[in-house]
């Protein structure tokens, strides 16, 4: 409104007290011309104040009710805000408007912004307190869509965590808050051995599709651990060793899946990098290490008693990330113990069967080879199904486990979007599930080709479509896609960059532009 309807009562340079108007409006005119209502309070100079404190959701008077009290550090005689290791500051509550609350990948995010402080960091929730450096900490709070958090930091750089994780949090830790949840279909009861007639097995649809093949079983081989060990110091140095080889595999494993499945799939792996520097985990397995257990035990013991936990819980999301930690539990063992990574010879068009596949089985898939995957546990929640829709191959989940004891080499149909395993297919049904995957091939390919054509709806109203990106794949993956811009520009996924090893953390300024950028179009 270029100032219209606004009186500014007070000026640069000018001294003011408790009580004295700021500023008055015309609200008439500002509601009939106004293309918002949101009134935006912005506190310049973060550096002298010692903490903030806003009300929230209540009706104020003007003149009457304070709204924000902002405590400076000239005052700090009066304000608790401050203690030997320096600030003490707390957050308003902020609203989570994530549409599955905070799960794996937004939580990462957040994780790895507050790594990048001295300070100690929470996270409040439904009077429940976490390490907001701890992934694993942040998840057990089950934080849903609607719940109200608070951040509180204790440090000489608490000031500068809270101007950066505060609108991190409130812009959605790097998801689109526009974009509807994805309910995963119900669980189905066990399937008894009667109940699997004619040689069809029933589950839920992880991800569509139809494909014809032969079964192949992946076992889950059990890691046998030694419980005693040497020195801690020497198990210490056994366990942060292989803590970075596993970061370097996690590192190129993102990159892989990048090229194969997106930024945002890749994520996933972001995730479980943060997992291996998780300070709940480190603590709890360095102090049964302190207690005379080998590297091996110790981490093995503390990744399946946080993945009871988190299996437990009611959320479906959080409780799939147990599969999560359990994998980045086996990479680690692995390389403690010289296990060998179980390695298959797959025939042409083989369909997997397992208990369950992790996010790294998946993003591993032989593409050439693996038409398919059918699993007992997991969901279309979980990571392996959000890779295997996003690779485009069929996949079921929740059989029963009776389909562990199918003999490999036995001929299937596999049908991702009915939810269904069918044993020895006949000509007809094969050549209908052929008709049906040439069909959507057919469709995609007819969509990629009128991909730069305008978006117009029927009554003729163009839309301009655009990509939410985290990186230049993403942009590129955009183009050719046929997106017109961008929708929302994330900041960059935090990766250890190659032939470096250690604590994840963000990329230096120069090599992530994209988070300047977001930064820019934020302000």
């Amino acid at each position: 409104l270029k100032g219209e309807g606004f009186d500014v009562k007070t000026a640069v340079g000018r001294f003011v007290k408790t009580g004295d108007p700021l500023i008055a409006f015309d609200r008439d005119l500002i509601e009939q011309n106004g293309k918002s209502l949101l009134t935006e309070i912005v506190i310049a100079n973060m550096d002298k104040t010692a903490g903030i404190t806003a009300e929230v959701n209540k009706d104020v008077r003007a003149g009457k009710d304070v709204i924000l009290k902002v405590t400076l550090k000239d005052n700090l005689t009066t304000a608790p805000s401050v203690s030997d290791a320096g600030v003490h500051t707390e957050s308003w509550e902020i609203e989570i408007k994530n549409p599955a609350g905070l799960h794996a990948r937004p939580i990462a995010v957040l994780v790895s912004a507050a790594k990048q402080f001295d300070s100690d960091i929470s996270l409040q929730c439904n009077g429940k307190t976490a390490n907001a450096k701890s992934l694993v900490a942040v998840m057990g709070l089950h934080v849903k869509k609607g719940d109200r958090v608070r951040l509180t930091a204790d440090g000489a750089d608490a000031e500068n965590a809270m101007k950066k994780l505060i609108p991190l949090i409130e812009t959605g830790l790097g998801e689109d808050l526009t974009k509807p949840v994805e309910v995963p279909a119900a669980k189905p009861a066990a399937v008894s051995k009667n109940q699997d007639k004619d040689g069809v097995f029933s589950g839920v649809s992880a991800s569509p599709g139809a494909a014809v093949g032969v079964v192949v079983q992946l076992q889950d081989v059990a890691i046998e651990v030694e419980e005693f060990g040497a020195t801690p110091g020497v198990e210490k140095s056994k366990l942060a060793s292989a803590l970075a080889e596993a970061r370097q595999q996690l590192s190129d494993l993102f990159e892989q899946t990048q090229k194969t499945a997106g930024s945002d799939k890749a994520a996933i792996f972001a995730a479980h990098q943060e997992l291996l520097a998780d300070p709940e985990l480190l603590t709890e397995s360095e102090k049964l290490i302190d207690q005379g257990r080998s590297a091996a035990f110790s981490w093995q013991q503390t990744i399946n008693k946080q993945a009871a936990a988190l299996a437990e819980m009611k959320n479906e999301l959080l409780a799939g990330r147990a599969n999560d930690l359990r994998d980045v539990g086996k990479r680690v063992l692995r390389l403690l113990t010289g296990e060998v990574e179980q390695k298959l010879s797959l025939p042409e068009n083989t369909v997997l069967i397992a208990h369950d596949l992790s996010p790294s089985d998946t993003a591993s898939l032989d593409r050439e080879k693996v038409v398919g995957f059918a699993t007992v546990g997991g969901g279309a929640s979980s990571h392996a199904a959000i890779l295997a829709r996003s690779l485009l191959l069929p996949a079921v989940s929740g059989l029963s486990p009776n389909v562990l004891n199918i003999l490999n080499g036995t001929p299937v149909l596999l049908d991702g979007t009915k939810g269904e395993l069918r044993l020895n297919p006949g000509e007809a049904e094969k050549q209908a599930a052929a008709r049906q995957e040439q069909a959507e091939r057919k469709m995609r390919a007819e969509l990629l080709e009128s991909k730069d054509e305008p978006a117009v709806t029927t009554d003729n109203v163009c839309l301009e479509v655009g990509g939410n990106i985290a990186s230049i794949e993403g942009a590129q993956e955009v183009v050719a896609l046929g997106g017109e811009g961008v929708g929302l520009l994330r900041e960059g996924t935090p990766i250890v960059p190659k032939g470096q090893s250690g604590a994840v953390q963000a990329a230096p300024a120069e090599q992530a532009p994209a988070t300047e950028a977001a930064e820019e179009t934020e302000t």
